[in-house]
C-alpha cells in the first residue's frame, strides 16, 4: 500500500464522524413550489407581485368531522390562537365560517341567512349549510412551516382533544409539511436497504468477501461525503435532493466494480499486490471518462430554470467528481489492508454463478455478430418507432400527485372538497386608476358583478370579494335599488381601509388594485394556467361592453400558487429538451475525441439516446406524464449510459490493437467486459428500484425510470453497439485509435 493510498485512509476515518453527524442534523427544507419557476417569468412576477401587495399566501384551512357553524369548540380554538398570536409570531390571525355569519348578519348589513350561506358557500360553508371550518394565516418566511402546523394542530388537541389524525387539514402551509415529511420519509426508510440491496448484488457476483468490503467501503464513505457537501452548504435537502446520496452511492458502487475487474483480471496473473496497482492504471481512462460523461449528463441540469432540478444537477455533479477522486484514492488502500507478502494471490477460478451468466451473454453476442446488419436495422427500426412517442409527451407538476390515494394529504382534499367545496384559489386583480371617474360605490359594484361572473364559471365552488361584504345593493345592482343603500360614497370611502386591513384591497402608486378570489376542484387534471387566463379574459369582456368603464384604464390580471403550479409544468418541458440537448452536445464531440474520429464519435452515441428515446417516447404513446422527478432521468441517463459504452470501445479497441478482426475484436471485449456491464447496471439499477417503494411519488417515479432506462442502455450496449461495430458502419472504428 502506498503512502498516498495509507493517508488517503486515515483522512477518511477522520471525516467519517463529521460526515456521519451531517447526515443527522441536515434539514429538509424544499421551499414553496412557487418559487421553484424563474423570476423571469411572467408569471412568476405577477404571482411575486401580488404576494408583496396582499402578504404571503402561506395558510392552513382546518375542519374535522362535526366541525360545524353551531359548534362551540370552533370559536375556542379560533380565540385561543388569536392569543398565541400575541404571543408567537407564527401565527397572522384566525378566521371562522361562524365569525363571517355573524359579522353578516349582523348590523349594518342585516343579511338574511340564505343570503350569506349564498356568499360564503363553497369557502367558509359546506353544501349541507353546517360544516364550516377555520382558516389560519400563518408567517412561514425563514421558518419551517411545521412549527405553525404543529402550533395549530396541539391547540386544537387541547381544546377538542382532537389530534392531527382526526382533523382535516389544507391550505400551502399543510402542502409545504406534507411535502418535506414525504420526502424525509423516503430518504430515511429507503437509503439503507437501497444501499443492501446493491451490497448484496456485488457481493452475488464478485464472490470475495476482500472485494466486496471494498466497494462497499468507498461507495459509503462517497454516500456520506455527498451529505456532508449538501450540509456545508446548502445546508439543507429539497424534493430532488434526497435521492442524490443514493444515486452517488450506486454510481460509485458501478465505476468500483469496473475497477475491481480490471484488477482481479491482473491479480490472476501478477499477484494481488502488483495486479492492484496495474488494474488501477489500466482502468484510470475508462472510469475516469465514464465518471466525467455521467457528471455532464448531471450539469446540463443546470440550464434548468426550475431550482430543485438545477440543485439537483449541480450537486450531483460535484458529488460524483469528489467521489471518483476517493474511488482512486481509497479502493486500491482497502483492496491491499492488510496484504504483507508481495506474491500474495487471488483465486484463479471463476465462480460457476458467474461462469453461467458469462456464458449466457456470449450466447447474445454471438447472436448478435452472426447477423449484425440485420440486428443493426431491426434495432434502429425499433428505435425511430419509439422515438416518435416524444411528440406525445407532456409534464405534470399536480401537487396531489405527487401523494398516493391513501396519503393524508389526497385524504383530507378529497374530504373538504366534498363537505366545504373547491380547494384551489384563483386570484382575479382588477386595477382601477385612483382617478378614475367611478365613484367608489361604483368600484364596488364592478367588483360585485366581476365576482358574478366567475361564480358562474363552470367548477367554480365559491368567490370572495369586498362585495361578499357589502349590502346586496352595493353588490352588483342596478342604481335603482338607491334606496335600499345604507353607505354612502363618504361612509363607503371609510369601508376602503377595513377592505386593506382584510387583504381585498390594495392601493399603490395611484392605482386601486380589487381582489376577487374564487375557487376550482383540487383533485383531478386541470390546466389553472389555462383557466386562470380565460377568467381574465371573460373579465376583460366584462370591462369592455359597459360604456362607463370601457375608457378608464382598468387592466385585468389573474394569478395564483396552482397556476404558477402549471407554468413550471410548461418549464419543465422546455428545460427537458433543452438539458437533455445540452448533455448530448457536450458528450458527443468528448466521444469523437476519445475515439480520434468525427464519424466513429457519431455511431458511438446511437446506443447512448437509445435509452432515452425508447423510455421517453413509449411514456409518450402510453400517455404517461413526465413529472418533476422523471424529467431528470434523460440527461443523468445519457451520461451513464455513456459509461459502459466507453468500457466496451476500450476493449474493442484494444482488440484491434492486436490485429483481430472487427467480430473477433467484439467478442474480446463481450468477454473482458459484458459481464462488469451486467453487474454495474443490476447494482445501479436494482439498488435505485428500491426507492421504487416509496409513497413519495416524484422519488419513486425517478428511481423505477431510471432502472429501466439503465436496463435499456445495457440491451443497446450489448445488443445495438455490437451489431453496429461488426456492420458495415463499424469500418469508421478502423481509423481512429483511443486517445492514450
Amino acid at each position: 500500500m502506498s503512502r498516498w493510498n495509507r493517508l488517503s485512509l486515515i483522512a477518511a476515518v477522520l471525516l467519517l464522524p463529521w460526515m456521519a453527524w451531517a447526515a443527522l442534523r441536515i434539514d429538509m427544507n424544499s421551499g414553496r413550489v412557487t418559487d421553484w419557476l424563474p423570476q423571469g417569468r411572467p408569471e412568476r412576477a405577477e404571482y411575486d407581485r401580488f404576494v408583496r401587495q396582499f402578504g404571503v399566501d402561506d395558510y392552513v384551512i382546518v375542519s374535522w368531522p362535526g366541525c360545524t357553524l353551531d359548534d362551540p369548540s370552533v370559536e375556542q380554538v379560533a380565540s385561543e390562537l388569536r392569543g398565541k398570536s400575541e404571543e408567537t409570531s407564527l401565527i397572522r390571525d384566525v378566521t371562522t365560517g361562524s365569525q363571517l355569519v355573524d359579522e353578516l348578519t349582523s348590523p349594518p348589513l342585516r343579511l338574511s341567512q340564505e343570503d350569506v350561506f349564498r356568499r360564503l358557500h363553497g369557502i367558509f360553508v359546506g353544501p349541507d349549510q353546517k360544516t364550516t371550518c377555520l382558516v389560519v394565516r400563518t408567517h412561514n418566511v425563514g421558518r419551517d412551516p411545521s412549527e405553525a402546523l404543529g402550533l395549530i394542530c396541539d391547540t386544537i388537541e387541547d381544546q377538542t382533544g382532537k389530534s392531527r389524525d382526526d382533523l382535516r387539514l389544507g391550505g400551502s402551509t399543510f402542502d409545504a409539511v406534507a411535502l418535506n415529511e414525504a420526502s424525509t420519509r423516503a430518504m430515511q426508510r429507503y437509503s439503507v436497504p437501497a444501499g443492501l440491496v446493491s451490497l448484496i448484488i456485488a457481493a452475488l457476483f464478485l464472490r470475495s468477501v476482500r472485494m466486496t468490503i471494498a466497494i462497499f467501503s468507498v461507495s459509503a464513505f462517497c454516500q456520506l461525503m455527498s451529505v456532508g457537501v449538501l450540509d456545508l452548504t446548502l445546508g439543507r435537502m429539497n424534493v430532488l435532493l434526497i435521492v442524490m446520496p443514493t444515486l452517488i452511492y450506486v454510481l460509485t458502487m458501478s465505476g468500483a466494480v469496473h475497477l475491481v475487474n480490471y484488477c482481479l483480471d491482473s491479480a490472476r496473473t501478477k499477484g494481488l499486490i502488483a495486479g492492484v496497482h496495474q488494474g488501477m492504471r489500466i482502468g484510470r481512462q475508462p472510469c475516469v471518462l465514464a465518471g466525467v460523461t455521467t457528471a455532464i449528463g448531471l450539469l446540463s441540469l443546470c440550464v434548468s430554470q426550475v431550482q430543485p432540478v438545477r440543485e439537483f444537477g449541480l450537486y450531483s455533479a460535484c458529488c460524483l467528481l469528489l467521489g471518483l477522486i476517493v474511488l482512486f484514492a481509497m479502493l486500491p488502500g482497502v483492496l491491499l489492508w492488510g496484504v504483507r507478502e508481495p506474491g500474495a494471490s487471488v483465486t484463479a477460478t471463476t465462480p460457476r454463478f458467474t461462469q453461467q451468466v458469462k456464458s449466457r451473454l456470449m450466447t447474445i453476442g454471438n447472436a448478435v455478430m452472426s447477423r449484425p446488419t440485420l440486428w443493426a436495422f431491426m434495432l434502429m427500426l425499433i428505435l425511430l418507432s419509439g422515438s416518435l412517442g416524444l411528440m406525445r409527451l407532456r409534464t405534470v407538476v399536480d401537487f396531489d400527485q405527487m401523494f398516493p390515494t391513501r396519503s393524508e394529504l389526497v385524504r383530507n382534499y378529497t374530504w373538504l372538497e366534498q363537505n366545504l367545496g373547491p380547494m384551489v384559489p384563483i386570484e382575479v386583480l382588477i386595477d382601477i386608476p385612483v382617478d378614475s371617474r367611478r365613484t367608489p360605490r361604483e368600484r364596488v359594484e364592478m367588483v360585485g358583478r366581476i365576482e358574478e361572473s366567475l361564480a358562474s364559471m363552470p367548477d367554480v365552488g365559491g368567490t370572495l370579494s369586498a362585495s361578499t361584504f357589502l349590502p346586496e345593493g352595493s353588490a352588483g345592482s342596478p342604481l335603482r335599488t338607491i334606496v335600499r343603500r345604507r353607505f354612502t360614497d363618504t361612509q363607503l370611502a371609510k369601508r376602503l381601509d377595513q377592505f386593506e386591513e382584510q387583504g381585498l384591497l390594495f392601493v399603490e402608486d395611484g392605482t386601486q388594485r380589487w381582489r376577487v378570489t374564487y375557487r376550482l376542484p383540487a383533485r383531478g387534471e386541470w390546466n389553472y394556467l389555462d383557466l386562470s387566463r380565460q377568467a381574465a379574459s371573460s373579465v376583460e369582456a366584462i370591462i369592455a361592453e359597459d360604456e362607463r368603464w370601457r375608457n378608464e384604464g382598468v387592466t385585468i390580471s389573474a394569478t395564483g400558487m396552482m397556476p404558477v403550479n402549471d407554468a413550471t409544468n410548461q418549464q419543465l418541458f422546455e428545460d427537458l429538451a433543452r438539458s437533455y440537448l445540452m448533455a448530448f452536445a457536450l458528450i458527443c464531440p468528448l466521444m469523437m475525441l476519445i475515439l480520434r474520429s468525427v464519424p466513429a464519435g457519431l455511431v458511438a452515441m446511437i446506443p447512448n439516446v437509445t435509452p432515452t428515446m425508447l423510455v421517453f417516447g413509449g411514456l409518450g404513446w402510453l400517455d404517461i406524464s413526465v413529472d418533476i422527478g422523471t424529467v431528470l432521468c434523460a440527461s443523468v441517463a445519457l451520461g451513464i449510459a455513456v459509461d459502459d459504452t466507453v468500457h466496451f470501445l476500450t476493449w474493442f479497441r484494444g482488440g484491434l490493437a492486436d490485429g483481430l478482426s472487427r467480430p473477433a475484436a467484439v467478442r474480446f471485449a463481450y468477454d473482458h467486459c459484458a459481464l462488469a456491464m451486467l453487474q454495474t447496471t443490476m447494482i445501479c439499477g436494482c439498488g435505485m428500484l428500491v426507492f421504487g417503494f416509496s409513497d413519495f411519488v416524484p422519488a419513486s417515479r425517478f428511481a423505477i425510470l431510471l432502472a429501466v432506462l439503465l436496463g435499456t442502455a445495457l440491451l443497446g450496449d450489448l445488443l445495438l453497439l455490437p451489431a453496429l461495430l461488426c456492420s458495415p458502419l463499424g469500418r469508421v472504428f478502423e481509423t481512429g485509435r483511443l486517445s492514450k
